[in-house]
């Protein structure tokens, strides 16, 4: 059966990972803080990341570099 509330499913297979989810993942990331220091957005460059997950590369990027968008 396909579920039609992808919202709900993502919810139920990842709500509580949620909380844990980026600090399990440390390990088979490598390189992810390494990639955002050395990102040349400058002033007013602009960042997109596509299926940001938890959103804590977003984050990440966004205390390096507070001028950019």
């Amino acid at each position: 059966m396909i579920e039609r509330d992808h919202a709900g499913r993502m919810d139920r297979i990842y709500g509580g990972q949620r909380h844990i989810y980026d600090l399990t993942r440390k390990y088979y990331l490598f390189g992810r803080d390494r990639l955002i220091r050395q990102l040349d957005l400058g002033m007013g460059g602009t960042l997109i990341e596509i299926g940001c997950g938890t959103g804590r590369n977003l984050i990440r990027a966004a205390r390096q570099w507070p001028a950019a968008r």
